[in-house]
C-alpha cells in the first residue's frame, strides 16, 4: 500500500545520524534550515493548526515590511 496524502497512519520517523561529524556542521545546519523553511514557507497548509506558524514568519518578516490586509 502506498503512502497518501492526508491518511491517518503514523508518520515514518527516520533516525537522526548524531554520530556523523555533519550533523554538527553549523553551515549545514543552516542550508537545511533554509530549505526546510521554503518548504513550509511555500505550503503553509497547516499555519492554521499551530500558533508556531504565525509566530515564525512574524519573526522572519522585517517589522518595516508592508503587509496586505483583505
Amino acid at each position: 500500500m502506498t503512502a497518501r496524502e492526508g491518511n491517518l497512519e503514523a508518520p515514518t520517523r527516520h533516525p537522526v545520524d548524531w554520530k556523523n561529524p555533519d550533523f554538527y556542521d553549523e553551515a549545514k545546519c543552516f542550508v537545511e534550515m533554509e530549505r526546510i523553511f521554503d518548504i513550509c514557507h511555500g505550503c503553509r497548509r497547516c499555519v492554521s493548526l499551530c500558533q508556531s506558524f504565525p509566530n515564525l514568519f512574524d519573526r522572519s518578516t522585517p517589522p518595516t515590511t508592508a503587509r496586505c490586509t483583505a
